[in-house]
């Protein structure tokens, strides 16, 4: 059990990401059809973020090595974060692209610092049984995450909202742990 609690943190800080990312995963398409991209341009903007997490997985590493898990963690979420309250303030397909090219990256470093730790923290024996909790709570956040948009318009402001709020809870926990970070 304390192992689980040891970890704890970095699972609370990644379900807050992916309950993030499922709100932009459903909003994104909704609000890129009601501003009349075509399924081309939805299709595009979709891979963006794609490209941007393949990207992002190629340096993350380097990343976390150079500046530490929780630098890495939080400056990738204050730019996801980031990229989320500008998709609110400008609905252009163009510039959609762009910011969920950073998205993607951003969220590559996200996984790649928390999981490098949550491995570090984890005895060999132990680590099946708590990335297989980690993989479910991550499945179950961003199942839930559209929840909290469900009766809002394909071209409201309020699930980028409610998705940079979570992005930037996301910063919180990992932020908050008591546990020392590998090195």
């Amino acid at each position: 059990m304390t192992l689980y609690r040891n970890v704890a943190s970095l699972i609370l800080a990644v379900m807050l990401l992916q309950a993030a990312s499922g709100i932009l995963s459903v909003t994104t398409p909704l609000a890129l059809d009601s501003m009349g991209a075509s399924a081309l341009g939805v299709g595009l903007v979709a891979a963006t973020f794609s490209a941007g997490f393949m990207f992002g997985a190629w340096f993350a590493p380097d990343i976390v090595r150079q500046v530490g898990h929780i630098r890495a963690y939080s400056a990738a979420a204050a730019i996801y974060a980031a990229g989320i309250l500008m998709m609110g303030l400008s609905f252009d397909a163009i510039a959609w692209a762009l910011f969920r090219l950073f998205q993607g990256a951003a969220s590559a470093v996200m996984f790649t610092a928390a999981e490098s730790w949550i491995a570090d923290s984890t005895p060999r024996s132990k680590r099946g049984g708590v990335m297989g909790l980690y993989q479910l709570m991550l499945k179950l956040a961003i199942c839930g995450g559209p929840l909290l948009v469900v009766e809002h318009a394909a071209d409201d402001v309020k699930p980028f909202i409610w998705a940079g709020l979570l992005m930037i809870l996301a910063v919180i926990p990992l932020c908050a742990t008591r546990r020392a970070q590998p090195v």
